[in-house]
């Protein structure tokens, strides 16, 4: 699901409701870091800090940039959107992560049948999101090393070709987070270290190769026919700008709805597989 959906702008209402401690947020988040991290909570809750910051400037910067253009050089406002996105960044996908995990966490206690109410389950996931940051703290190093570092240096310093190479990196970055596609879930599940994760998700490859592959199938076939629709539609719609921003609105809900759907069939699956029960049932009962 990591390319399925964007949280820009919506990392920006985010920020806010983080600084101001929305619901206890922020200072569930700083006690769940202490409890996880000793001593390394203190320099990750800055970095973290710096990317909400980072976020909250970066409407601002691209709203500000053609009236700065006469005080400033091109290359110079460059640098600095470039900069300021790559920072924003972190907690843009910190925050996809988060939401992630809430969804996992509603599905979870959907099929187990639990009650709950809005703010605890919105705690317990901030909660649950402490075991997944080290899993994505490595993916964030990788994204940052090989997509956003060399496109922010590009601005800095002569990179031949830098914007060549970003389909690819990205197709890598996507690869990697497919390629470990259980970790995250795993670590959201259970009380455990990202070895032991790395573990699980070995084994569950082995035992259930197959299935997560028919997964895998089924799910890039929503997004393809989803994308080849969005390239039809806009085709059809060509300059009519009244049309073209109802069908983003269309299309954006539409990707939301897929993405959830999914996102609740991929913890059905790997709870299912879990328990060793995936293929007992021969239809689905409501």
């Amino acid at each position: 699901m990591f390319d399925a959906t964007t949280t820009f702008p919506l990392s920006v209402v985010a920020a806010i409701l983080l600084l101001i401690n929305w619901r206890g947020l922020h200072g569930t988040f700083w006690r769940a870091l202490g409890k996880r991290f000793r001593f390394w909570s203190f320099p990750i809750y800055l970095l973290v800090f710096a990317s909400v910051l980072a976020t909250l400037c970066k409407p601002i910067v691209f709203w500000q940039l053609p009236a700065w253009l006469g005080h400033a050089s091109t290359s110079r406002l460059f640098q600095i959107s470039a900069s300021v996105d790559a920072v924003a960044f972190l907690f843009e996908y910190v925050l996809g992560v988060y939401l992630q995990v809430y969804l996992i966490t509603v599905c979870f206690v959907w099929i187990r049948g639990l009650s709950f109410n809005e703010e605890s389950l919105f705690q317990f996931a901030i909660r649950r999101f402490s075991y997944v940051l080290k899993w994505s703290g490595v993916v964030l190093f990788v994204g940052t090393l090989f997509v956003h570092l060399p496109r922010v240096l590009a601005y800095f310093m002569n990179i031949p070709d830098v914007l060549d190479y970003l389909p690819i990196e990205r197709a890598l970055m996507c690869g990697l987070i497919l390629a470990f596609s259980s970790v995250q879930i795993s670590l959201v599940l259970h009380n455990e270290n990202l070895r032991e994760a790395l573990r699980a998700h070995r084994d569950f490859l082995r035992k259930n190769a197959g299935r997560f592959g028919w997964f895998l199938l089924i799910a890039a076939i929503h997004f393809v026919f989803l994308t080849a629709c969005d390239v039809i539609v806009r085709n059809a719609i060509a300059d009519r700008m009244i049309a073209l921003l109802g069908w983003k609105i269309i299309y954006a809900c539409l990707r939301g709805l897929i993405t959830g759907w999914l996102l609740a069939s991929w913890v059905c699956l790997y709870r299912q597989c879990e328990k060793g029960r995936a293929g007992q049932e021969s239809w689905i009962q409501y």
